[in-house]
């Protein structure tokens, strides 16, 4: 009964290492499918709730620590950038460097945007390009729908920074229409973390199994 009972022991190792090794790697392929096809707009991505737009059409504060939509127009910038230390210079070469917009809202008060991003980068030039090129602030361009936390700014240099070019990109100074409140689109992507995470501990689960299984049949067989 006892080697019966051992076999049977056995065989439930194999059975669930099996079942969770074979779970962990079809959830981490499915990962990186959704990763390559999803580009930036990753469909792991969390999805935000809040719309920035109804806080300001309300004149309400906006909400600080809450992730949030935004369908952004007026873009100009970028006005600082932030490599793996933070660099305001021109010249950044680290691919994971993060790029700081202004972005105008609809009452003409005027946030920061950060964002990391390559499609949404390329995007942000070309509509900062186009409002250069274009008197006022028409409703006939470019609007891209983004995604991200709002946060106070960071620290001192991250401020200096965005008023050193603000009355010149805005005709008016800092004091008038500035907001002082970030809205960090690399934020958001917990999901795929904690789904990194459940797959990376089906996979360890799996193999732990299978080893501890591959001992007993070794110990059975000594």
């Amino acid at each position: 009964m006892t080697q019966q009972n051992e076999a049977s022991g056995a065989d439930k190792l194999r059975l669930w290492g099996c079942i969770l090794l074979c779970a962990g790697i079809i959830a981490f392929a499915a990962l990186i499918v959704l990763m390559v096809m999803g580009g930036d707009n990753d469909p792991l991505r969390q999805r935000a709730k809040l719309r920035l737009e109804e806080y300001v059409d309300k004149g309400e504060a906006l909400p600080l620590g809450k992730y949030v939509s935004v369908d952004a127009r007026w873009v100009l910038g970028p006005f600082a950038v932030e490599a793996s230390m933070e660099d305001s210079g021109d010249d950044v070469s680290d691919k994971d460097a993060s790029y700081y917009y202004y972005l105008r809202l609809k009452d003409g008060s005027v946030m920061a945007l950060k964002s990391k991003h390559k499609d949404e980068l390329k995007a942000l030039d070309r509509m900062s390009e186009w409002l250069m090129q274009t008197p006022l602030y028409p409703l006939n361009g470019e609007t891209l729908h983004l995604q991200g936390k709002l946060k106070e700014f960071p620290n001192a240099r991250l401020t200096q920074l965005f008023d050193e070019s603000f009355e010149d990109a805005f005709g008016v100074k800092p004091q008038d229409k500035a907001r002082y409140v970030l809205m960090d689109t690399n934020a958001g992507y917990e999901p795929m973390i904690l789904w990194m995470v459940l797959s990376g501990g089906a996979l360890g689960a799996g193999i732990g199994l299978l080893i501890q299984w591959r001992r007993k049949k070794k110990a059975a067989l000594s």
